[in-house]
Formats: C-alpha cells, structure tokens, sequence
C-alpha cells in the first residue's frame, strides 16, 4: 500500500471518529449533564487497568470534555441538539459505508482505483462539513412561530396596540434566534477546537498527526535514553556490586528477568505502576535541571503528568526562598554596632 493510502486511511479513521461525536456523543453528553468530575469516568472492570492508570483516563477524558460543560442545562439549545443525532443519522450511514480500496500494483505497474486515497479524504472533508452544516441549518431554521390573531373578529379589531404587542414579540423572537444562533456557532467553535487538541496533542507534540520518520525517530530516542540510564546505573555500582549485576543479566534475574514473563507483551498493571514511577522521577529530575529531553516530552503528552510538574514548580520556589533567607543578614553579623545607626 502506498503512502498516499496510507495517510487516508489515517485521516478517514480520524474524521469518522470526529463527525460520530459531533452527531452522537456530544449531544447526548450535554442533554444528559453528566458530572464533570473525573472520579465520576467509568473505567470498565474488565480492561484491569491498574489504578493511576484509570485516573489518568478519567482525567483525560475530564479535560477532553471540559469545553461542553457550559452548555449543560440550556434551554435555548436543547430541542435542536435533541434532533441533531437524528438528522445526522443519514450522513453517518453514508460515512460508515463508504468503501476504500487501495491502488493495487499488476505486472510492476500501479494500478489506480476508483475509490482509492486521492478520492477518499475528499469524500471525508465533504463528510466533516455536512456534519458542521448540520449544526448551522439547525441555528438557522426558526423553530418558533409568532403568536397572531386567529379568529375573524380579532382581525378585523385589530388595533394599534395589537400591533406594538406584534412588533414586541417579534422583537423578543429575533433576539431569541440570535441568542440561540450565537451559542450554536459557540458550541461549533467548541468542537472544533476539541478536534483540533485531539489532532495536535494537548502540547503540540503531534498527536494523531505523527509522521513513520518521527515514529521512528522517537522510538530510536527512547532506546538512547534507555541505554543511556541503563549504562550510568552501571557505572554508579561499585566493583562488586557490578559484578552481581552482570550475573544476574546473564541469568536474566531481578530486574533483567522482564524479558521471563507476560509482562513484555501483554499488559501488567504491576508492571505499568513500575515503570510509570520511574517515567515520574526521571521527569523530576530533569524538570529540576531544567532539561526535559524529547521523550519526557512524549510521555508527558501520553500520561497525565501534572502532579510532577507542579512539585517540581514547588521544589523551586522553595529553594528560591531558602536562598533568600540565606542572603540575609543575622542580628550578629554587623557586631556590637548593628544598633549604631539608631542611636
């Protein structure tokens, strides 16, 4: 498969998953006004996800969602987003049926397909946009008529005041269009900003968006670090002890025995409690040197490392205070004469 393809594909999974929580999610996140607190994310049992690994998910999806909590319990919006999932209900039968088919290589020729990558993130932009068309048409359908005289009689008695009382209500009624125009494109600008966090990372570290070079260049990142830490704990040992440590890793016991178990492929929240400490202290340090490297980059992108940051923040406030109580002078310093000046 191309590259060509590849990228659409990537963009197609990505843009599905996008117009599905315009249309769906969102919706019924705000009608229902779920608790915006954290602890309140249900992490399913059955993932076995080990604890600071759940409340990384929870605060994640918290931080996600935060944007849409001001929209809870307005009345202005309510009955449009209660029709939004319904009138979206067509293009997202289209989207999810739309088929791929990647460029296919006959007799060391490449071979073009009628719905292959050029044509496929084209039909997903034009997805995208019917999805954020449905939020304008909504905004700008009035869903209120004005209240008029009914009966015959009432017509004909129609007087001045029947009038201002008219031109009232459609003042009242053009103000609430507007009201609820303006909110709309608010909650629109929300979500598209969500995407946008989504696409980008919560720090701009690439998100979905991350090419096989950066992948790669990454990954080689990480092993440096790793053979880096692993050689300078080695050179911290004394004689003996890197002695003892060599035996171990021949016989693959203690920390060498990893490579023993389930753990190096399949997931082990003993095992992610252990490495998630020591992704933790190196990120202390080096926030302490003030030195944060690609791959601490990453991770803080990856896990929710706040906490770190914040106690590093402290730490330095308060060696910054220390010193400065440290650059003051005692009573003693001066001698017997530091009382000279007020005499």
């Amino acid at each position: 498969m191309v590259q060509e393809d590849e990228t659409a594909i990537a963009y197609a999974r990505f843009i599905k998953t996008s117009v599905s929580n315009m249309l769906r999610v969102y919706p019924t996140i705000i009608l229902n006004e779920e608790d915006d607190d954290a602890q309140e994310v249900h992490v399913p049992a059955h993932w076995g996800l080990a604890l600071r690994h759940q409340h990384d998910i929870q605060k994640f999806v918290a931080s996600e969602l935060a944007g849409l909590r001001k929209f809870e319990g307005n009345r202005e919006i309510q009955n449009i987003l209660s029709a939004i999932p319904e009138a979206g209900e067509p293009l997202m039968l289209l989207m999810e049926n739309t088929p791929f088919f990647a460029d296919i290589g006959l007799e060391g020729k490449l071979k073009s397909t009628a719905l292959n990558g050029p044509i496929l993130k084209p039909l997903m932009t034009y997805y995208f946009l019917c999805a954020c068309m449905i939020y304008i048409d909504a905004a700008l359908e009035p869903t209120v008529k004005m209240i008029r005289p009914r009966s015959s009689t009432e017509e004909k008695r129609a007087s001045t005041t029947v009038e201002m009382e008219t031109a009232v209500e459609e003042d009242i009624l053009a103000g609430a269009v507007e009201t609820r125009q303006r909110t709309i494109g608010q909650l629109l600008g929300t979500i598209l900003g969500i995407m946008e966090s989504l696409k980008n990372g919560s720090r701009g570290t690439g998100g979905i968006s991350v090419s096989n070079e950066q992948i790669i260049k990454s990954v080689l990142a990480a092993k440096e670090k790793e053979k880096a830490k692993v050689t300078k704990r080695k050179g911290d040992l004394s004689v003996d002890e890197l002695e003892v440590d060599n035996i171990m890793q021949q016989h693959r016991l203690g920390a060498w025995s990893l490579g023993q178990t389930r753990a190096l492929y399949v997931y082990d929240e003993h095992q992610y409690e252990k490495e998630r400490v020591e992704l933790e202290k190196d990120a202390l340090m080096e926030l302490r040197l003030g030195r944060i490297d690609v791959v601490t980059e990453g991770n803080r992108d990856i896990y929710a490392m706040e906490e770190v940051q914040e106690q590093a923040i402290r730490e330095r406030v308060q060696n910054e205070l220390m010193n400065a109580f440290r650059a003051m002078g005692d009573d003693d310093d001066f001698g017997e004469r530091d009382s000279d000046a007020f005499a």
